[in-house]
């Protein structure tokens, strides 16, 4: 007789049936894990949560004008620059005013101080 004739010779041999007679495979409990995390992910990704995420996530990724704040953040940044302006020239003028009393006070023109 031929190899198709004889018992356990047929193609193709099952390999649970050799590996599951004494040995628990680990894939019997990762099918349903790796199962339910894929139907959780595809669920979660069109929510609105996972789109709020995903949103943030590009917003992160992308350049500092894709977002909606945008406009807001120049703005707040011009104002920031106009303020630097101004805190320079209120530096300048007490220097300048420091000066000046430095002067008067090396000509005597001010008393010792001391309060009112």
């Amino acid at each position: 007789m031929g190899l198709a004739g004889e018992a356990g010779a047929g193609w193709p041999r099952r390999a649970s049936s050799r590996h599951s007679a004494g040995r628990p495979t680990i894939l019997g409990p990762l099918v349903p894990i790796i199962l339910f995390l894929v139907i959780g992910t595809v669920i979660t990704s069109f929510s609105p949560l996972g789109r709020a995420m995903a949103r943030r996530m590009d917003s992160q990724r992308g350049e500092p004008g894709d977002y909606a704040g945008a406009a807001e953040l120049e703005e707040l940044r011009e104002e920031v620059g106009h303020l630097r302006e101004e805190l320079g020239e209120v530096q300048e003028r007490l220097d300048f005013t420091e000066r000046l009393l430095a002067r008067a006070r090396e000509k005597g023109l001010l008393g010792p101080g001391g309060g009112a």
